[in-house]
């Protein structure tokens, strides 16, 4: 059963954002695709997959941000910052729980070296983009992240019970994120219709 403190589930847990009716069979797990990996975590290790991944990106990089467009619910605004690994962490550091437990936004980071990135998606799934899978595996492991199928969010989510929103932390949403980041570099590219 669900815990509404901390949305605790067998030991699956939400983020914040997102309220299920079904919690059945819930499991974190990774598999692989052509290009990367499909990866279904629980809440408590977003945190350190988006360090871990992120420490295996190759400078120069970039942090990308999706936002729900305002003016048209079918959109996302998309910002970029370019960034160095440190300014990553610090990102992670000071905007990760926020950014992770947000249920309507998207964001990551990624290599222009490399083209590598890790994308946190809707509904608690992440992707990583890349052609070297054996030092993410290692961080999957190091995780505790196994390949065995499970429910995932995205299976268990019904639009006409459960729901997705905007989280605030510390008085902060998402929205403000970005509003912050602006004096750090961070820029409008364009909206991206869904």
């Amino acid at each position: 059963m669900k815990n509404a403190e901390n949305n605790v589930l067998k030991g699956f847990q939400l983020i914040s954002g997102i309220s299920l009716s079904d919690t059945g069979d819930l499991g974190e797990f990774y598999e692989r695709t052509e290009s990367g990996f499909w990866i279904y975590p629980s809440a408590e290790k977003m945190c350190a997959l988006a360090l871990g991944a992120v420490k295996e990106l190759f400078e120069p990089m970039f942090f990308f941000l999706e936002l729900p467009c305002q003016d048209d619910e079918n959109a996302f605004d998309l910002y970029y910052l370019e960034c160095t690994k440190p300014v990553a962490e610090a990102i992670i550091d000071r905007y990760g729980d926020l950014l992770i437990n947000d249920g309507v936004s998207r964001f990551g980071f990624g290599s222009h070296k490399t083209g590598e990135e890790i994308y946190f998606h809707l509904f608690q799934k992440v992707y990583i983009f890349t052609e070297n899978s054996e030092k993410y595996e290692k961080l999957f492991k190091a995780l505790e992240i196994t390949d065995k199928p499970a429910n995932t969010v995205a299976d268990n989510f019904d639009p006409d019970t459960d729901d997705v929103i905007t989280v605030e932390l510390d008085g902060e949403t998402v929205f403000d994120a970005a509003e912050n980041l602006k004096s750090a570099g961070l820029y409008f590219d364009k909206k991206i219709k869904y």
